[in-house]
């Protein structure tokens, strides 16, 4: 189960949020086992328990929020991307914090209207990209998760 996870990364304008929608709802669920998410604010990473695989994204992003930034995560392979903060744990959600000493930090959303792609960010570089399910890129570094980017298609 190396493969990206296949689907349709949506925004729904209504609910103003982010979702996923599989492509096999029984790959997406032989993979989940009991589910648990990492937070970035109101988004949030759908992880795999209790292998810590990081799945796909959803969650609230009021679009009102966004900053208009160019940019496309250049150079992303197909890959798996693990969950390693120590309190994940089934049926859990935890927060991610770039800066643990920072509890202000805020993770932000840009859009590229030309390209379609949000990235969501705390700043700083986005380190080795993965594709972790169709249209979802996770940016990491050796100090864990600096960037998410969703390619959405915009529903209703």
């Amino acid at each position: 189960m190396t493969q990206p996870v296949s689907g349709r990364a949506v925004y729904s304008l209504g609910d103003q949020a982010f979702d996923f929608v599989p492509t096999d709802p029984g790959d997406v669920a032989a993979r989940r086992g009991s589910p648990a998410s990492l937070a970035l604010d109101t988004v949030l990473i759908e992880v795999g328990m209790p292998n810590g695989i990081l799945l796909y994204v959803w969650g609230y992003s009021p679009r009102s929020s966004w900053l208009s930034v160019p940019g496309r995560p250049e150079g992303a392979v197909d890959g798996v991307v693990r969950g390693d903060e120590p309190a994940l744990g089934p049926s859990g959600s935890v927060s991610i914090r770039r800066d643990r000493s920072d509890p202000a930090e805020v993770w932000r959303t840009q859009f590229d209207a030309e390209s379609g792609w949000c990235r969501i960010t705390c700043g700083g570089a986005d380190g080795r990209l993965a594709r972790i399910a169709t249209d979802t890129v996770i940016g990491t570094d050796d100090t864990g998760i600096t960037s998410l980017w969703l390619k959405p298609t915009f529903v209703e």
